[in-house]
């Protein structure tokens, strides 16, 4: 849960540590894989600790404000887990890779993907609310 009130301009930085995932979905296979994601994914990763934050998914309509540049004609699934620190992200790979319904998960999981997740390390500045 967020803070509701943004830290001052003078907060020091966060020792926060925010985990992007990028899926590239096969063509036809979105709905299925938010489906996947609820009932699989998510269950393996609460089994060790982690706990998604956002999940988004693509958005098949056409782009009415072209200077936003957007994925089109791709078909992908994000989701966002922050950690106290890059410690804890560490800690929770390692309890990842250790769990047996992640290694289940992620046999599961290539059958949806057309290429290697895009992972993102962010580190939040003093003023986010994902600190």
């Amino acid at each position: 849960d967020l803070p509701l009130n943004r830290p001052s301009f003078d907060a020091p930085d966060s020792s926060g540590y925010v985990v992007i995932t990028v899926y590239s979905l096969k063509k036809g296979t979105s709905s299925t894989f938010s489906k996947f994601f609820r009932t699989v994914l998510i269950p393996a990763l609460h089994g060790v600790g982690v706990v998604p934050r956002a999940a988004f998914e693509s958005e098949s309509a056409p782009n009415n404000y072209p200077a936003l540049p957007i994925r089109e004609g791709e078909e992908v699934y994000v989701w966002v887990a922050s950690y106290n620190s890059e410690k804890a992200y560490s800690d929770a790979l390692n309890r990842l890779e250790h769990g047996r319904n992640w290694h289940h998960a992620q046999a599961e999981l290539q059958a949806f993907l057309n290429a290697d997740p895009q992972v993102l390390r962010l580190r939040p500045t003093g003023r986010s609310l994902l600190r």
